[in-house]
């Protein structure tokens, strides 16, 4: 049965993905979000499946009035300011007001407004410095222990979230994405360093040589995955709260997508080197996480392999860039 779903951060490159995925599962989409959607959304507008809003989750009251309004099934929260360094340093508020105040924000909205289910998206940034054992990453083993205001936020919003399911019977899921690329990633102002895969396919698109500083070997996780991993758990009768990791727990490295790249792109040079021009996001790679619980819990599993989504991702960016 068709039903509405509110996603915060809804025309964010997450949260189109999300949207992808309700929509072609009958559904309709409230996007919540201080910037519109690219113009390649229209003809979901057109069709009448897909509604953008302007509004800022740090707007309780008007958060709340679009929830009265809309009466959705489900609500994700996506909003969020992915922050670097820079903006940690001259920001801290800003961030803070978004990522937690934000999503209190929204939670009380939910109550208030009797949402069935509420997705929580996390990230696997909650791991911090204990996100490097030598085995994969388990929900239920591995205790968070984030090192930045990114990622504290995150575990904050996951830990409040969780409280008000307790607290209130609210129907609460958080999900810990892994490192996300593909169809809808672009520069919005949400995130201050776009995705590793993002990074070097616009520098074969645009004749521009990457150096890598490493090989970059990661679980990476398609968009059109995670839209995926949220239906299973807006759709999912009476789902474990979580937290479930999001990822194919197979990983492939940035300099094997170069090497596809190259072949795509003839003219794309690329190459590991100490001056790097593609931002890693860190120092080192996190171990992959172990994707066991959400095939348990919510019965989904990544459908993408690196080729296949190398294959895809290039066709949507044929249609769309």
């Amino acid at each position: 049965m068709a039903a509405t779903f509110l996603v915060t951060g809804g025309t964010g490159f997450v949260g189109l993905n999300i949207a992808e995925a309700l929509l072609a599962a009958g559904h309709r989409v409230l996007a919540v979000d201080r910037g519109p959607p690219p113009p390649a959304t229209g003809a979901w507008s057109a069709k009448g499946g897909f509604r953008h809003v302007v509004a800022d989750v740090r707007d309780g009251a008007g958060l709340l009035a679009l929830v009265r309004e809309a009466r959705p099934e489900g609500l994700v929260i996506g909003a969020a300011l992915t922050a670097g360094l820079a903006r940690e340093r001259s920001d801290a508020a800003g961030i803070l007001a978004v990522n937690c105040a934000g999503t209190i924000n929204a939670l009380d909205a939910a109550l208030a407004g009797d949402v069935r289910r509420v997705v929580y998206l996390s990230s696997s940034t909650v791991y911090g410095e204990n996100g490097f054992p030598d085995h994969a990453l388990d929900e239920a083993v591995d205790t968070p222990l984030p090192d930045s205001l990114y990622s504290i936020t995150k575990y904050m919003g996951e830990r409040i979230a969780l409280r008000y399911r307790a607290l209130h019977g609210l129907g609460v899921v958080c999900l810990r994405l892994s490192a996300v690329y593909g169809p809808w990633e672009r520069d919005t102002g949400a995130r201050d360093t776009l995705s590793p895969v993002y990074q070097v396919t616009m520098a074969a698109r645009q004749g521009q040589e990457a150096v890598l500083p490493r090989a970059g070997i990661r679980d990476w996780v398609y968009a059109r995955d995670v839209g995926k991993a949220v239906l299973a758990a807006l759709s999912a009768a009476e789902p474990p709260s979580g937290p479930f990791n999001v990822t194919p727990s197979s990983t492939f490295a940035i300099a094997d997508w170069c090497q596809k790249l190259g072949q795509r792109y003839p003219g794309f040079r690329w190459r590991i080197g100490p001056e790097a021009s593609i931002d890693y996001h860190g120092p080192r790679e996190r171990s992959p996480m172990s994707a066991r619980r959400i095939a348990e819990g919510l019965g989904w599993r990544a459908e993408f392999t690196a080729d296949r989504a190398f294959a895809d991702y290039m066709a949507w960016l044929d249609r769309n860039a």
